[in-house]
C-alpha cells in the first residue's frame, strides 16, 4: 500500500474507520488471512521505512456483533516501527487485496493528529494561548484550546481542536469524514485530505 511520510507533513497519527457488511466470501478470506483473536478480531500490520522515517499500521476487523457480518474496521498509522515483522503476521496489503473487491464508495470517519514545534516556523490563524483581562467574575482567565467546527446545515463537515501545550507546541487534531473505496492509495488520500483541512488553519510567518 502507498504509506504517506507522516513525518513530512508534521503528523503523529492518523486513523480512519468504517463499518461495513461484508460477504461471506469476503469475510472467509479475511479469517484465512489472519485467524480471529480471542475477541474475535482479525489484525492485519505494517512496518517499513518512507523516506528512511519508519512507520506502522495496524488494521483490526471487529465483529459488531459476534459472528455476524457486520464489521468494523479500524486502520491506524504512526511514525515508528514494529521491526521486522515474522513471517506468519498477517499483511496490511493482504487485507486491502480482498477489501479492493468492494466497488462501492465507503464512508469513514477519519481524525489525524499535528505537532508543530514552537520554533516551526507554521503557526496557526488562532494565537494560543489567549489571555482574558478584566476577568475576575470568571473561573478562568487564560484560552489554552478551542474546538472548531465547520457545519453545512446541521452536518458537521469537519472539527479541528487547537491546544497549546507546556512545552510551546501546538496540537492540532482534524476530525472529518472521507469517501473512497479500499484501495491501494486509501492512508494517502485520507492523509492528504486531513492535512488540506489542517493548512485552513495555518499561515506561514
Amino acid at each position: 500500500m502507498l504509506i504517506p511520510n507522516l513525518k513530512s507533513f508534521s503528523i503523529s497519527k492518523v486513523m480512519f474507520k468504517c463499518n461495513l457488511t461484508l460477504s461471506g466470501d469476503i469475510l472467509a478470506k479475511i479469517n484465512k488471512s489472519a485467524p480471529p483473536d480471542e475477541d474475535d478480531d482479525n489484525v492485519f500490520f505494517y512496518s517499513g521505512k518512507v523516506d528512511g522515517i519508519g512507520h506502522f499500521c495496524v488494521c483490526v476487523v471487529s465483529r459488531i456483533k459476534k459472528g455476524k457480518e457486520n464489521c468494523s474496521i479500524g486502520l491506524s498509522c504512526k511514525q515508528g516501527r514494529l521491526g521486522r515483522l515474522h513471517k506468519d503476521m498477517p499483511r496490511l496489503s493482504t487485507l486491502k487485496d480482498i477489501l479492493c473487491a468492494i466497488e462501492e464508495p465507503i464512508e469513514f470517519q477519519c481524525s489525524a493528529v499535528f505537532m508543530f514545534s514552537r520554533i516551526s516556523k507554521v503557526k496557526q490563524i488562532l494565537r494560543l494561548p489567549m489571555t482574558l483581562f478584566d476577568s475576575n467574575e470568571l473561573p478562568f482567565n487564560d484560552i489554552s484550546g478551542l474546538r472548531l467546527v465547520k457545519r453545512e446545515g446541521r452536518k458537521s463537515i469537519y472539527n479541528v481542536i487547537l491546544e497549546i501545550l507546556p512545552n510551546g507546541s501546538i496540537s492540532q487534531s482534524v476530525q472529518y469524514q472521507y469517501n473512497s473505496t479500499f484501495n491501494e492509495s486509501i492512508i494517502h488520500e485520507v492523509v492528504m485530505k486531513g492535512v488540506d483541512i489542517s493548512n485552513k488553519f495555518l499561515k506561514m510567518e
